[in-house]
């Protein structure tokens, strides 16, 4: 055969904030027509399509629906081009300290790849996978940063007639925005004695994340028998944080929150328009 068909196996539960997070870190809070939603609406908008089937749905969604993949799709893959599916385990990349596209090249086609492969598992990558989690980390706070910035537009408590917003609505206004929020968090995270003034968050329940936990299963058993080890481990590990969202209703209802909002446009790096 003169082609090779690849998929790529991703553990559920790693896969749902990753999904998420690429959905909405692009999107500009000043065009949003409803409220940036965090992870756990997300996630439960998302599991209440896919479990109704409901096609007006899935097509009109405020956010995109992708479905992960089964071990149905990789056997009608098969049936339909009669060759064998190879199933990339991109959790195995760690252990190589190869970067992810070159550690899938390697895998799958090493043998129309053999000088690329050699040179990089020579030289290995200078990035280590604690600075790529901590990268994702880093998203996601903006993206909570970002959740805040959209929820405090909606509910005015950050005024979108005020001057110096309503004529800036960009992409650089919004990152100072986010970027002023985000200092906040910091700020208040450093300030925190007890766990009383701790961020309110909601989170997925216990039923919620034992879901979570068996369909992961499931499809670790179906698509990478071999990952039964690796995916009770990193269970086990599990930064649960991941799995939360700001509580904005609540969050936004407090004084300094609503203090800090009132006083932002005047921190602003803007300029008037030009009449």
């Amino acid at each position: 055969n003169n082609f090779r068909i690849t998929a790529t196996y991703r553990r559920y539960f790693d896969w749902l904030p990753s999904d998420y997070q690429q959905q909405f870190d692009t999107r500009l809070i000043f065009s949003m027509p409803k409220e940036l939603n965090g992870f756990v609406n997300w996630y439960r908008n998302y599991k209440n399509i896919l479990r109704t089937g409901d096609d007006y749905k899935f097509l009109h969604s405020s956010f995109s629906i992708v479905r992960p993949l089964l071990r149905e799709d990789i056997d009608e893959w098969e049936g339909v081009f009669g060759t064998k599916v190879h199933v990339f385990n991109m959790h195995k990349t760690a252990e190589s300290s190869l970067p992810m596209a070159v550690h899938w090249l390697c895998e799958i086609a090493s043998d129309i790849a053999h000088h690329t492969c050699h040179v990089e598992t020579e030289e290995r990558s200078n990035k280590t996978y604690k600075d790529i989690a901590e990268e994702l980390n880093t998203r996601r706070s903006t993206l909570d940063a970002k959740q805040i910035a959209a929820s405090a537009l909606r509910r005015g408590v950050l005024n979108r007639t005020d001057p110096r917003i309503q004529e800036n609505q960009g992409v650089s206004l919004q990152q100072q925005i986010i970027e002023h929020i985000h200092a906040k968090l910091d700020e208040d995270d450093a300030n925190r004695t007890t766990s009383n003034s701790r961020l309110p968050t909601i989170c997925l329940s216990d039923d919620e994340m034992q879901e979570l936990w068996e369909t992961s299963l499931q499809m670790q058993q179906e698509i990478m028998p071999d990952d039964a080890e690796g995916i009770q481990e990193a269970w086990e590990h599990l930064n649960k944080k991941k799995y939360c969202e700001v509580d904005t209703a609540t969050l936004l209802m407090q004084e300094d929150w609503i203090e800090f909002f009132d006083d932002l446009p005047g921190r602003l790096n803007v300029r008037p328009r030009q009449r």
